[in-house]
């Protein structure tokens, strides 16, 4: 799941580039752009966002996948390490080859989740995951169990790992 929202946030990058451009220059200044007042009210907003995302890493940590850690300094990190890849997306302009800012995306992720515990054996079950998710023309949601024992495509439903 953490590297799904990796994911999904470069998705946005791409997407619903205005957006993605406000939220960079809000955050990426260092500045406070808004008064006391307002800044409070958006904290109140994004709070719950990130709250959840905090309970991922949490969950990740409870089942073993992760080692314990600050659920929210690893919501920070991860963010911050994601937005420095997908602004690095303007540099392809100079640079003859194909985009890889999605796949450096998946390899900050991993690296991070790495530095935090994760098993190489899972990233890689999960960035399959991430990878089917990528291709799929409907964007089906694809998920295995941890262990399985027959090929993904016969796999019943079962929740995505942490990671």
């Amino acid at each position: 799941r953490i590297v799904g929202l990796a994911h999904h946030y470069h998705r946005i990058t791409v997407e619903s580039p205005e957006s993605f451009r406000l939220l960079s220059l809000m955050l990426g200044d260092p500045r406070p752009l808004l008064g006391d007042e307002a800044a409070v009210e958006v904290n109140e907003l994004v709070a719950p966002l990130l709250d959840r995302i905090g309970r991922i890493f949490a969950e990740a940590a409870e089942q073993g996948a992760l080692l314990p850690g600050d659920p929210m300094e690893r919501v920070h990190l991860l963010w911050i390490a994601v937005h420095g890849v997908v602004q690095t997306r303007k540099l392809r302009r100079l640079d003859p080859r194909p985009d890889r800012t999605a796949r450096l995306v998946v390899e900050v992720c991993e690296a991070l989740l790495r530095g935090w515990g994760a098993e190489p054996t899972r990233l890689a079950l999960s960035y399959t995951l991430k990878r089917k998710c990528m291709t799929s023309p409907s964007l089906t949601m694809y998920s295995l169990p941890s262990r399985r024992s027959r090929p993904a495509s016969f796999a019943p439903c079962s929740p995505l790992p942490a990671i």
